[in-house]
C-alpha cells in the first residue's frame, strides 16, 4: 500500500479520536441571565432568580457586551464515577478574532479559569457522584455587531485513555507529515503508526472492546515511539520552550478590558498548572500584575506561591512592554526602574532580561540603558517583521552609541517549511507560538547562527489579545519532550534561564556577530505619526514630570521643610508610562483608548502644574526683591538667554536686567514679552519692572522684521526673506554667511499632502510608494502681520486644503536664527498624509538625528537596500543637515517622523488612518517646528540647546517687594561644559539624596565638572541608572569633578546635608 494512503488513513482515525474523547453530551437548556458592565463579575454570586432565561438556540452579543449566565448543572445517572466535564461552545472559529466571546468561569462560587475560543472545558469531577450538583456562573464579555452569538454549555464524560491517545498519534504524526517523503525515519514512523492504529477496535464507539483497544494501542506507542532512546546525535539543537502570553495593554480593546483578559489569561494558566506539574510559564509587564492585584487579590496571591515554587517567571525589566522609538531616555530609565522595583518587592526577583517582543523598533540608546540598569539580555521577535532586509543574526551582541553591548537574541518561532528551496519565503517569526512539531522544528530551521550555537528559545501560547497556552499545547509538549523525529530536543526553560545557557554556549567563540546601532524596524513606520495628540501629551507629559521634580527640589533647597512630592509624582509617572505602550503612543489602537488616553494624560498635565505652581510659589516667596519684579525660572541644565512670555499681563512696564532696560513688547492679547538673558542653568534669574505707562507694542525700539510688500520682502538682524504669492519662502539668504538657504529655485515650508494608502495595518504603515501623489496646501486665505517688537515679529498665514485648514504663525526673533512656524491644523481629511518640507542648499550624505541620550547618523542617499528602506525615520526634538561650516536644523515640540534625502528636509505633521481608529488625527492640531541654520555642525550650532529652547520655554511669575533667604539669581546645578547636557535633577528613589542625571552629546570624551550649590556636604556618589551606588565622587568646592565618555551616561547621588 502506498504511504501516502497509510498516512491518509491515520489522519483520519486521529480526527475520529478527537471527538470520541467526548461521550455522553448532555445539553444544559437553560442558563440565567443578567446584562452587566466592566468589573462586575462579583453579580455571579447574586441569586439568579429574578434574572432573565436565556434558551439554547437564543442569540447574544452586541458591542462591547457584558453579561453573566448561571446554571445548575446536576450529574446524570449514566456519569455516575465517570470523569464529567463542562463545555462552552459558542460558535466562535476564528481563533485570532479579539471580540470573541470570552469568559470567567465561577464553579460553586469560585474562579476556576478564563474560557475563550481556544479555551472551552473545564473539569467537573474526576469521579462524579449521581445527583451532585453544581453551580456554574460565567462572566461574559463580547463585542459583536449583533446579538448573534449562541451559547452552548454541555457536559460529558471525558474518556482521557482515549484522549492520551489522540494526542499520541497527533503528535507522532505531525512529526511525521514535517519528513521528507523518502525519510527513512518517515517510513518507519508511519509504519508503526499504522501498526497502532491497527490495534484499535472501531466496530462499536464507545464499547468495551474499543476503550480496551485504546490502551493496547497505547501501549504500544509507549513501547515503539515514546520510550525509544534516540542517538544523542539527533539531539543536537535544542528548543527552550516556555508557556507565555503577550496581553497589549490596549489596542482592539479598551484599559478596562485588558483588566479582564489578565484575570482571565492568569487564571487560565493557573488551572493548567494544576492539570499539569511539568508546566511552566512567564509574563512581563508589571502594569498587568498591579492591575490584577487590585482587582483579584486571591489571584495575585496564587500568582506569587506559583513564583515561589519556581514555575512562574515574572521577568521582562520595564512597567510595561513601552515604545522605544518615541519615549524620551528618561522615560525608557524610569519604565525600567518601576518595573525592576515592581518585580523586587512583590516577587523577590531581579530581573536581568529586557523582554521586547512585539514593540516597533529599538533606539541605538538601549544597550547602554540597559547595562547600567542591571539588564544583561535583550530579546525580540518584531525586528524579523522588516519588509525588506532580514538582520542576518538571530544571537549576536547588540552595540549601543556609547559603545555598550548587550547579549540579544531573536525568539525565531514559525512553522517549519519541509521545501524551503522552492518558493520565497517571508522570514517574519511570532512570539505567539504553538507548542507542536512544526513550530519547534520550524524555531530550529529559521535560526540562523547555528554554526555558534545549538540551543534556541520558543514562547508558545495564544496572545495579543491573551488567553495563553492551551491544554492541546501542553499534551504535545510531553510528548515533544520525550523526542520524535527529525525534532530537536524540547526542554522547559525559563527565559532567563535561557540567556545564561546562552552566555555560556558563547563563551570563548571568537565569531560572535556584533550589531552596532538601532535596530530599525523596516515596517509600521507612520506609528511615529499616527494619532499625533498622543504623541504632543507624551511629549509635554515627560518634561512637564521632569520640570515638577526640578522645581520641587529646588524648593526642598530652599526650604528645609518642603516635603517632596514621591507619591504624587509615581502615579503622574506610571499614568504616562501606561500610555507609552506599543499600541497607545504610536496611534494603533481603537479610539475609545485615545479618549481614556486624553482623561489620563489631562491628569497627568494637572497634576503637574499643580506641582510645578506650588514649588515655584514657595521658591519665589523666598526670594529677596526690593520692589516688583518677575523671577524666570531655567529648567534646563545650561544657561540659556531666550523669550518669556507672560499670556496675561495688565501693567504697562519696562524690564530691567540689573540697571539695564532690555527689550520687550506685548502681543495683542494682552501679554508681555521680554528678552531674559544669560538665566542660570537650573535655576532662575530675576528682572525688575517699573511702570511705564508709554510701554506698548514695539515701543522699546526697531521691530525684529522688516515687511516690503511691493516685493514680499522681510528683512530681520539674520536673514533677508522673500515670500511667494502663496506666502511660501522662495529665498533665504543669510546675512551674517553671506549665502542662500534653500535650493534655487525651490520654495521652503510647503506642506505638502500625500495619499496614504498602505497596502495594510493602515494606521502603522508608510509604505514607500506614497510619494507617488502629492498635493501642495497653497491655496492662501490671508496673510498679516499680527505682532511686531524688539523682541519678535509674528507673521500671520491662513491656507485652506478641502474641508481643513491650516493657520501658521511664524515667528522671527532678534536674539537667535530660529524661524518657528506655530501651527493650528483643522484636519478633516482621512487617507491622507501631511509633511513639510524645506530643500536646502546644503550637500550631505548623512543627516544626523536625536534619539534618547545621543544622536546618530542615517544616509541621506538610497544606495543600499538598507537605505532605501528608511525613507522614514524617528528622531527626537531635532534632526540636522550640515556641511562643513553650516547646517540646518528642524526642530519640533511634538513631532517624530523624518525623512531627509537628497538635500531635502521633512517633518511628519499629521497622518489621518482610519483603521482601527476611524476618526484619527480628524481634530484640532496644535504644534510647533522651527528652522535653525547655524554655524558649523549641530555641536557648534547649539542645536541640542535650541532644540531644549523650544520644548522647554522659560517660566515667569511676577512679585513684590518682598526679604527671604534666596538672592536674586540663584542655581541648582550646572556642568561647566556644553557637550555634557544635564537632564534630570531628582530626589532619590529609597532616600532623601539628589539625584542628577547628565549624558554626554557630542560623542567627544570630556573631562568636566558639576557645580553644585553651596553648602554642599564633601562626598557623594557615582551610581547606576537605578540609583545604586558604584563609587565615591569627591566634592571640592561644591564641584564634582568626573571623566566622561562618548554619549555615556552618568548619574550621581548627593546625600542632603
Amino acid at each position: 500500500m502506498k504511504l501516502n494512503s497509510l498516512s491518509t488513513r491515520i489522519h483520519t482515525i486521529v480526527k475520529h479520536l478527537e471527538s470520541a474523547r467526548l461521550t455522553s453530551k448532555t445539553y444544559i437548556p437553560e442558563l440565567y441571565h443578567k446584562e452587566s458592565g466592566y468589573h462586575t463579575w462579583d453579580l455571579v454570586h447574586e441569586d439568579p432568580s429574578s434574572w432573565n432565561v436565556f434558551r439554547k438556540g437564543d442569540g447574544w452579543g452586541g458591542k462591547d457586551v457584558h453579561s453573566c449566565f448561571k446554571t445548575r448543572i446536576r450529574i446524570p445517572d449514566q456519569l455516575e464515577g465517570k470523569k464529567v466535564v463542562c463545555a462552552i461552545v459558542t460558535g466562535a472559529t476564528d481563533i485570532w478574532n479579539y471580540d470573541n466571546p470570552q469568559f470567567l468561569a465561577f464553579l460553586n462560587g469560585e474562579l476556576i479559569c478564563g474560557l475563550d475560543v481556544n479555551h472551552t472545558e473545564i473539569d467537573l469531577a474526576p469521579a462524579a457522584v449521581k445527583g451532585e450538583e453544581f453551580e456554574l456562573a460565567l462572566y461574559a464579555y463580547c463585542s459583536t455587531s449583533a446579538a448573534d452569538v449562541f451559547l452552548n454549555v454541555y457536559i460529558a464524560e471525558h474518556h482521557e485513555p482515549v484522549s492520551n491517545l489522540y494526542y499520541d498519534l497527533k503528535a507522532a504524526l505531525d512529526a511525521a507529515d514535517l519528513l521528507r517523503e523518502d525519510d527513512l525515519e518517515r517510513l518507519k514512523l508511519i509504519e508503526q503508526l499504522n501498526e497502532a492504529v491497527n490495534l484499535l477496535d472501531l466496530r462499536q464507539e464507545n464499547s468495551t472492546a474499543f476503550h480496551a483497544s485504546v490502551l493496547k494501542a497505547g501501549e504500544y506507542l509507549q513501547n515503539h515511539i515514546y520510550g525509544e532512546t534516540r542517538p544523542d546525535s539527533d539531539h543536537i539543537p535544542t528548543v527552550h520552550c516556555i508557556g507565555h502570553t503577550h496581553i497589549d495593554v490596549a489596542w482592539l480593546w479598551t484599559l478596562d478590558q485588558t483588566r479582564e483578559k489578565v484575570i482571565r489569561s492568569f487564571a487560565s494558566v493557573l488551572y493548567l498548572m494544576d492539570k499539569f506539574p511539568e508546566y511552566t510559564f512567564m509574563s512581563s509587564q508589571p502594569q498587568l500584575y498591579a492591575y490584577l492585584k487590585a482587582d483579584f487579590p486571591s489571584l495575585y496571591e496564587k500568582i506569587k506561591e506559583k513564583v515561589a515554587e519556581g514555575r512562574w517567571e515574572a521577568e521582562g525589566s520595564m512597567w510595561l512592554e513601552a515604545d522605544c522609538n518615541l519615549i524620551s531616555g528618561e522615560s525608557m530609565i524610569r519604565q525600567i526602574i518601576y518595573g525592576k522595583r515592581f518585580f523586587k518587592e512583590e516577587f523577590g526577583v531581579e530581573n536581568r532580561v529586557l523582554w521586547l517582543p512585539d514593540v516597533f523598533g529599538y533606539s541605538a540608546a538601549m544597550p547602554q540603558i540597559m547595562r547600567k540598569s542591571g539588564i544583561d539580555y535583550f530579546m525580540t521577535t518584531k525586528i524579523a517583521w522588516n519588509d525588506t532586509n532580514q538582520i542576518p543574526n538571530d544571537t549576536m551582541y547588540w552595540r549601543g552609541i556609547d559603545g555598550s553591548e548587550v547579549l540579544t537574541h531573536f525568539i525565531t518561532a514559525k512553522d517549519y517549511i519541509p521545501h524551503p528551496e522552492f518558493g520565497k519565503h517571508r522570514f517574519e517569526t511570532t512570539y505567539n507560538g504553538r507548542f507542536n512539531a512544526s513550530q519547534v522544528k520550524g524555531t530550529w530551521q529559521r535560526y540562523q547562527n547555528k554554526t555558534i550555537n545549538t540551543d534556541v528559545l520558543q514562547c508558545f501560547g495564544f496572545g495579543d489579545g491573551g488567553g495563553g497556552p492551551t491544554e492541546e499545547m501542553l499534551e504535545h509538549g510531553r510528548r515533544l519532550e520525550k523526542g520524535l523525529p527529525g525534532v530537536p530536543t524540547v526542554k522547559r526553560t525559563f527565559v532567563r534561564e535561557f540567556f545564561e545557557k546562552l552566555e555560556q554556549n558563547l563563551d570563548g567563540v571568537r565569531s560572535v556577530p556584533r550589531w552596532s546601532g538601532e535596530l530599525y524596524l523596516e515596517y509600521h513606520r507612520g506609528t511615529y505619526t499616527s494619532m499625533a495628540r498622543n504623541k504632543k501629551y507624551n511629549r509635554h507629559s515627560e518634561f512637564a514630570l521632569s520640570d515638577a521634580e526640578l522645581f520641587s527640589m529646588i524648593q526642598r533647597q530652599a526650604d528645609a521643610q518642603a516635603v517632596y512630592p514621591t507619591d504624587t509624582l509615581e502615579h503622574a509617572w506610571k499614568l504616562t508610562m501606561l500610555n507609552q505602550f506599543h499600541d497607545i503612543l504610536p496611534g494603533s489602537s481603537i479610539e475609545q483608548v485615545y479618549i481614556d488616553s486624553q482623561e489620563q494624560y489631562e491628569e497627568v498635565l494637572r497634576v503637574t502644574d499643580e506641582l510645578k505652581s506650588s514649588a515655584l510659589n514657595g521658591i519665589v516667596s523666598q526670594i529677596t526683591s526690593d520692589g516688583e519684579a518677575i523671577v524666570v525660572f531655567n529648567s534646563t541644565g545650561f544657561a540659556r538667554t531666550d523669550v518669556v512670555e507672560l499670556p496675561a499681563f495688565a501693567k504697562k512696564v519696562t524690564v530691567h536686567d540689573g540697571d539695564h532696560p532690555v527689550p520687550s513688547q506685548y502681543t495683542p492679547e494682552g501679554g508681555l514679552v521680554f528678552l531674559a538673558e544669560n538665566v542660570p542653568a537650573s535655576g532662575y534669574k530675576t528682572f525688575r519692572i517699573t511702570p511705564d505707562a508709554a510701554a506698548d507694542l514695539g515701543s522699546a525700539g526697531v521691530s525684529v522684521a522688516q515687511w516690503q510688500s511691493e516685493q514680499q520682502s522681510i528683512e530681520t538682524p539674520w536673514y533677508d526673506i522673500r515670500l511667494n504669492e502663496s506666502a511660501e519662502f522662495v529665498s533665504v539668504w543669510d546675512k551674517l554667511e553671506g549665502r542662500e538657504l534653500l535650493q534655487s529655485g525651490e520654495r521652503g515650508n510647503v506642506l505638502q499632502v500625500f495619499e496614504d494608502r498602505p497596502a495594510e495595518y493602515e494606521a502603522w504603515n508608510i509604505d514607500d510608494y506614497y510619494e507617488q501623489h502629492m498635493w501642495e496646501i497653497n491655496d492662501l486665505q490671508s496673510m498679516e502681520w499680527v505682532e511686531s517688537g524688539p523682541v519678535r515679529s509674528v507673521l500671520q498665514v491662513k491656507r485652506q486644503f478641502l474641508d481643513s485648514v491650516v493657520e501658521q504663525t511664524i515667528i522671527f526673533y532678534a536674539h537667535t536664527r530660529r524661524i518657528d512656524f506655530r501651527t493650528f491644523v483643522d484636519w478633516k481629511q482621512e487617507h491622507l498624509l501631511l509633511k513639510a518640507a524645506f530643500p536646502l542648499d546644503i550637500w550631505s550624505e548623512k543627516a544626523v538625528y536625536e534619539i534618547q541620550y545621543g544622536n546618530v547618523e542615517r544616509a541621506t542617499h538610497r544606495n543600499t537596500s538598507w537605505d532605501q528602506a528608511r525613507f522614514e525615520v524617528c528622531g527626537q526634538k531635532w534632526a540636522d543637515l550640515a556641511e562643513s561650516g553650516y547646517g540646518v536644523a528642524l526642530l519640533n515640540d511634538c513631532k517624530y517622523g523624518y525623512d531627509i534625502h537628497n538635500s531635502v528636509m521633512r517633518l511628519s505633521l499629521i497622518k489621518s488612518a482610519t483603521y482601527p481608529n476611524e476618526n484619527a488625527d480628524k481634530e484640532q492640531h496644535v504644534f510647533t517646528y522651527s528652522l535653525y541654520p547655524h554655524q558649523g555642525d549641530f555641536r557648534e550650532g547649539r542645536v541640542i540647546q535650541a532644540a531644549y529652547d523650544l520644548n522647554r520655554p522659560l517660566v515667569g511669575l511676577e512679585i513684590g517687594s518682598q526679604t527671604g533667604t534666596l538672592p536674586d539669581t540663584w542655581s541648582l546645578a550646572s556642568v561647566d561644559q556644553e557637550n555634557v547636557v544635564l537632564e534630570v535633577i531628582k530626589k532619590a528613589e529609597d532616600n532623601d539624596d539628589m539625584v542628577i542625571r547628565v549624558y554626554e552629546a557630542h560623542g567627544r570624551r570630556s573631562r568636566a565638572s558639576l557645580q553644585l550649590p553651596e553648602g554642599t556636604g564633601v562626598t557623594a556618589y557615582a551610581c547606576d541608572l537605578l540609583e545604586n551606588i558604584e563609587a565615591d565622587c569627591l566634592v571640592e568646592n561644591a564641584r564634582i569633578a568626573f571623566d566622561i565618555k562618548p554619549y555615556e551616561i552618568l548619574t550621581f547621588r548627593i546625600p542632603r546635608v
